[in-house]
């Protein structure tokens, strides 16, 4: 069911309200949700209880939680998905993984390759997403690159390499997210985080991989 009629359905919103806003979108472009917010017609603990009820997962409210930080992952790669680790258990590996706009399961298998871990989706606000993303890129210890621009997939590779001497890594993962490839490298007292965005034009096509897991002497020829 589109949001707007669910919310109208559990009386969030009234049929006036919910055609005003239809017409603010068809001039404005934005989300409806965003848009019933903007006009002031429903809460974002509304509309984010809609958006779980869609996709039928849990939303979590951060307003009492502290974010986990024994699984790391790149900020600009939460920035970039509008996504959040809101809670870890160590004894199961289960990550919960926060999103505001729409549950991406191929974003979710890459951080379960990269990071071992079982990922469960849920919803978060967003106004609790960007205050809380704030802190964690404040409290991270890993560091992270990104490189916009890259021509061939053996420039990649040779970016990699240099910076796994450089740090003196003793492992190397790899998987895709959207248009990126992520490069995780670890030592034993360091990770560096590596994010390419794919080259549009090199014609190669890529595989979206389960989990790559590479030795230091990778050469650039087995990317």
């Amino acid at each position: 069911m589109p949001l707007g009629l669910l919310l109208l359905s559990r009386g969030v919103i009234n049929q006036d309200q919910l055609q005003e806003a239809l017409k603010r979108q068809r001039s404005e472009e934005g989300r409806i949700g965003e848009i019933l917010v903007r006009l002031g017609f429903a809460s974002e603990d509304d509309v984010m209880a809609g958006v779980a009820a869609q996709w039928g997962y849990p939303v979590f409210s951060l307003r009492k939680h502290y974010l986990p930080l024994e699984i790391q992952l790149p900020g600009s790669l939460l920035a970039r998905h509008s996504i959040l680790p809101v809670y870890y258990t160590k004894s199961s590996r289960k990550l919960m993984i926060g999103f505001v706009n729409g549950v991406d399961h191929g974003l979710l298998s890459a951080i379960e390759a990269m990071t071992e871990t079982e990922t469960v989706p849920c919803f978060i606000t967003p106004s609790e997403f960007h205050e809380k993303l704030k802190s964690l890129t404040a409290e991270r210890e890993s560091e992270e690159v990104s490189f916009d621009r890259v021509s061939s997939f053996l420039e990649m590779a040779r970016i990699v390499q240099s910076y796994v001497v450089q740090v003196a890594s003793e492992e190397a993962r790899f998987s895709h997210c959207a248009d990126q490839i992520w490069c995780r490298i670890s030592g034993r007292r360091h990770t560096l985080d590596l994010l390419f965005r794919l080259p549009t034009s090199s014609g190669h096509r890529i595989a979206r991989p389960s989990l790559h897991k590479r030795p230091l002497a990778v050469a650039p020829s087995q990317f």
